[in-house]
């Protein structure tokens, strides 16, 4: 099968993974895929107005599938972690950011130009010049926080490297207690947020996550954590947070375990992987889900982009029954038939700028420029096709990593 894992969680590259094995893990591809079908399942019952309301039995369930789904976004960036962080130094390629930018630049000022050739009275030149600067103008919070993260990547695993298993165990433990533990009931004692990670939407949250998912491997937790205690784990834990989010009176809860730092949730998300990783894939479904991986980022990029978040979004789920059951069954196949959808306008982006030669350019022309700019500087050693790695002095008097 080769030895190509995936390097994060939007990319395609890939590296050996040792907790499953020689070559590629498709159950951590699938996992991909999954965390997208889940982040549907949240945008679905948030634009269809299931949650609101008093507590009965329609809003018992549609937050019984929210709290299941609500750890989608730690998913994505413990699977950067864990398949991005490498035991050898690799150097930094360049083109990968750059073919990240370009895709999230086609998807927020392509929708947005077709929107205001289609209707020019509905979007204003504002939001058109907005598109085009996607990293400063966050129509895309996860992009702007992962773009930074994706930078870092090779001073970040350098950092991990050198620390021992026993550190970075302490280091993980440290973090989990004051980002997610201490945090959910900060806010009793009028102090919110106390270190900033703004509830998960933030780099901050995104890198110690990207920690935690190295040090999964690290560790090979995947091997050492039993499946059975995964699923029981992540079952108590939603609903412990189901139970928190229903039988506790307002006045105490306020957000109380139901966000993205949540140590439920945060658990969850471990578990999910560790369940996953350890999938054994047949060589038929092998081929599918090798197929759709590097498209579910692309998923995202579509349905969240501001005009179809605000205009279109708002008005396809309000449809959706009331009745428990028929509410389940019809938000689950909602978010199947769209990522479905949303996966296959990825592919034909992707299959596009082949044939346009769109990926070649940026991965030969932009950073064969970028290249040059960086052959300025002392701090950085230059390899070919665009590669970079930075400079660090060292115990033995310095050495590129």
């Amino acid at each position: 099968m080769g030895t190509d894992l995936k390097e994060n969680a939007v990319g395609r590259a890939a590296v050996p993974d040792k907790t499953a094995g020689a070559g590629r893990n498709y159950g951590v591809d699938a996992l991909r895929i999954f965390s997208m079908f889940l982040v549907l399942i949240l945008h679905i019952l948030q634009k269809g107005d299931l949650l609101s309301g008093a507590f009965n039995a329609a809003t018992g369930t549609a937050w019984a599938l929210e709290i299941m789904a609500y750890c989608a976004v730690d998913i994505y960036a413990l699977i950067s972690g864990f398949v991005g962080y490498t035991d050898k130094p690799k150097p930094f390629r360049c083109v990968k950011p750059l073919r990240l930018w370009v895709q999230v630049f086609t998807y927020s000022f392509g929708i947005t130009l077709a929107a205001f050739l289609v209707f020019p009275q509905k979007v204003t030149e504002k939001q058109l010049f907005s598109s085009l600067v996607p990293i400063a103008s966050r129509p895309y919070w996860y992009f702007t926080a992962y773009i930074l993260l994706l930078i870092l990547q090779p001073f970040v695993n350098r950092f991990l490297r050198f620390e021992s298993e026993k550190q970075l165990t302490r280091l993980a433990a440290v973090s989990v207690f004051f980002l997610s533990v201490f945090p959910q009931f900060s806010a009793h004692f009028e102090v919110n947020d106390p270190f900033v990670t703004f509830n998960g939407y933030s780099f901050l949250w995104l890198l110690f996550l990207y920690i935690l998912g190295a040090w999964i491997k690290r560790i090979d937790l995947v091997n050492r954590m039993r499946p059975a205690v995964a699923l029981v784990g992540m079952l108590l834990c939603g609903a412990v947070t189901w139970i928190v989010r229903e039988l506790v009176p307002e006045r105490f809860k306020l957000r109380l375990l139901v966000n993205y730092t949540s140590p439920t949730v945060l658990f969850m998300a471990v578990a999910y992987l560790v369940l996953f990783a350890r999938m054994r894939v047949g060589r038929r479904a092998a081929g599918a889900i090798a197929f759709f991986a590097p498209a579910s980022f692309g998923a995202y990029l579509l349905h969240v982009h501001p005009l179809v978040w605000n205009k279109v979004l708002p008005r396809m789920f309000l449809w959706i029954s009331k009745e428990p059951v028929l509410m389940a069954a019809e938000v689950l196949g909602c978010a199947v038939v769209l990522l479905a959808l949303f996966m296959l306008i990825e592919k034909l982006r992707l299959w596009l700028f082949r044939v346009l030669q769109i990926d070649r350019l940026v991965g030969c022309e932009l950073c064969r420029r970028l290249t040059l700019l960086l052959k300025k500087s002392p701090r950085c050693h230059l390899t070919t096709r665009g590669f970079f790695m930075p400079y660090f002095p060292s115990r033995t008097g310095g050495s590129f990593f």
